[in-house]
């Protein structure tokens, strides 16, 4: 994501030097338009901005501070909640390895933050904060879950790719918004799901193992595009897609998408 970022900032610079150059030899700038620093110090800030940007991060430089790795004790907590909201940044949330079973969280906090942790009546909470700034903390940042505690997830991001797998996890509630950037789903194999995703302009992909009825619901832009396997889930009257088992398999889905551009699978 941070290449692409990278290269947003060199087309700033290459559009607005092409036009600043088209407009000084068609003689459309005003007389002494240079000599004015009102005028200067705006053209050299966007196109000195998306040059700084491109060479910054399409350099091997990172805009945050190196990954710094994280652990919390499981203790007593019955349940865990987790908040992500990031403004530029690319999340991973999975399960962790079996032998680290008494752990409740663990990974690699970007942009220096590490997460925060509470716990509180048998629940244990961990939240990340919004950068501060739009374009930090655009290196990696994993998060590793515990299978042995059910979790309700939320996570928010501006820019960036998010990667959630919940194969291994229980999840009664999964809340996944992205603005721009793609999203990869693999929703849990066992156990009943609530699940919301929606994009505004990126593509989605979401996994649904074997065994697990679905019930889905969506909206979609006229620029978008929603596929869905409907040898599993058959189309219905309504427009939903849903499992003919759907209301007596132990383990299901209730998935509801929305997108505004970019296309979004289900499979």
């Amino acid at each position: 994501m941070r290449v692409v970022i990278g290269w947003v900032g060199l087309a700033v610079f290459v559009v607005g030097a092409a036009a600043l150059l088209l407009a000084w030899s068609a003689n459309a700038l005003p007389p002494g338009f240079f000599d004015r620093p009102g005028n200067v110090w705006p053209v050299a800030l966007v196109l000195g901005g998306g040059l700084g940007l491109f060479l910054l991060l399409n350099s091997g430089l990172s805009a945050s501070a190196r990954p710094r790795p994280y652990i919390f004790d499981r203790g007593e907590a019955r349940r865990g909640r987790l908040r992500i909201s990031a403004g530029a940044t690319d999340f991973k949330v999975s399960a962790h390895a079996p032998d680290m079973a008494e752990i409740l969280a663990g990974g690699q906090a970007a942009g220096g933050y590490t997460p925060q942790f509470s716990a509180d009546g048998g629940e244990a909470a961990i939240s990340f904060r919004r950068s501060p700034l739009p374009l930090s903390g655009v290196d990696l940042t994993e998060v590793t879950l515990s299978p042995n505690v059910p979790w309700l997830l939320e996570v928010k991001s501006g820019i960036g790719n998010l990667d959630i797998d919940l194969f291994e996890l229980s999840v009664p509630s999964v809340e996944v918004r992205g603005r721009w950037g793609d999203a990869h789903l693999i929703v849990p194999a066992a156990g009943a799901t609530n699940a919301a995703l929606s994009t505004w302009l990126g593509d989605a992909r979401i996994e649904v193992p074997a065994g697990v009825a679905v019930k889905i619901d969506s909206r979609s832009g006229r620029f978008a595009k929603i596929n869905v396997d409907e040898r599993r889930w058959p189309r219905q009257s309504n427009g939903a897609w849903a499992s003919p088992d759907f209301d007596t398999s132990p383990h299901r889905l209730t998935l509801n998408l929305k997108t505004t551009f970019g296309d979004l699978s289900v499979s």
